[in-house]
């Protein structure tokens, strides 16, 4: 939420009756000050500024406040500043300035129900969704419980395809979780969902016996939950690949790095391994899971580099718009 908007919400949320009459005091004071501070330079106008004071009272305090500053702005402007003249002319200055700022405060007040009810409407609707986000990442983990379990009792063959499909799953009811925790559930902070990601993938290579480690160098990055959750799959897959191949012997080190250059995210898997064959090309592949992270590119419009790493192995790149 940009700081403008948060601070106009908190204002028409505010509700402390106390402190609102008491600030209502204060700017009728200030209002009688600068009347008295400006006199010289506009002596003929007997209500300024008093109205912008009755204004401010309004939006700030809301609609009886706002009636206090205008009554006690209407009180001093006739003891001090009226210049002599007939009582129907008085009288007519006094209804003018009163009658231009009780429109000016029912439109204020109006605007002040009108948000609050906006953000009432707005605080279900979050927790509508949040609600849903925690029904589905329940599920997503009973789906992945239940492909975990059925891997062990299938042959060696189909186990691991089981076991991957249950990664998949996993990867997006993480997600599902963190936007259940968030405030804002159209955009997801990328470099806490890669740590998260990462903690799980290292546990499940423990579990499997293998010594590898993942290390995640990426900057404060939030992205669209919708391309948040396609480049979550495809490191998912990246790392699988790498988990699979990378280290015949079991052990070894995944590297992503994410970084914004200019208006775009760049993405970078990388190991220190046997790297790939040459001449490999990720849209010929026959693979599953490159057949997939292909597929979730082309969606989101990334580009995909693939190279070596520093360290020999492979290395996988996505370049995305950054919002």
């Amino acid at each position: 939420m940009r700081v403008g908007e948060s601070f106009l919400l908190r204002v028409a949320l505010w509700q402390n009756a106390r402190q609102a009459y008491a600030m209502a005091v204060a700017l009728a004071a200030v209002g009688l000050g600068l009347r008295f501070a400006f006199g010289e330079v506009l002596p003929t106008i007997s209500f300024f500024p008093f109205f912008p004071m009755v204004l401010l009272s309004g939006a700030l305090c809301g609609l009886g406040p706002g009636i206090l500053t205008l009554l006690l702005s209407l009180a001093v402007g006739w003891y001090f500043f009226l210049p002599p003249a007939p009582l129907d002319v008085q009288a007519g200055r006094m209804v003018f300035f009163a009658l231009s700022c009780v429109i000016a405060l029912v439109v204020l007040h109006y605007l002040r129900v009108v948000i609050r009810r906006l953000e009432k409407e707005r605080s279900r609707a979050t927790l509508a969704v949040a609600e849903i986000n925690h029904r589905v990442k329940n599920s997503l983990q009973i789906v992945s419980s239940m492909l975990r379990l059925q891997s062990m009792t299938v042959p060696a063959e189909t186990q691991a395809a089981l076991q991957q499909a249950s990664s998949r799953v996993d990867t997006v009811a993480r997600l599902h979780l963190m936007l259940a925790d968030s405030d804002e559930i159209s955009m997801i902070k990328f470099d806490d969902y890669l740590r998260e990601l990462c903690r799980s993938m290292s546990n499940t290579w423990q579990a499997a016996g293998l010594a590898i480690s993942c290390d995640i160098e990426c900057d404060r990055i939030t992205v669209p939950t919708g391309r948040g959750v396609s480049l979550a799959l495809i490191v998912n897959e990246l790392l699988t690949n790498i988990a699979k191949y990378a280290y015949p012997e079991g052990a070894g080190k995944a590297v992503i790095t994410c970084k914004k250059n200019g208006g775009e995210l760049v993405v970078r898997v990388s190991d220190q391994g046997v790297g790939l064959p040459a001449g490999f090309d990720p849209a010929k592949s026959t693979g599953l899971g490159m057949r997939i992270i292909t597929s979730l590119a082309t969606q989101i419009g990334a580009r995909v580099e693939i190279g070596r790493s520093d360290f020999g192995g492979a290395a996988i790149a996505l370049t995305v718009p950054a919002a």
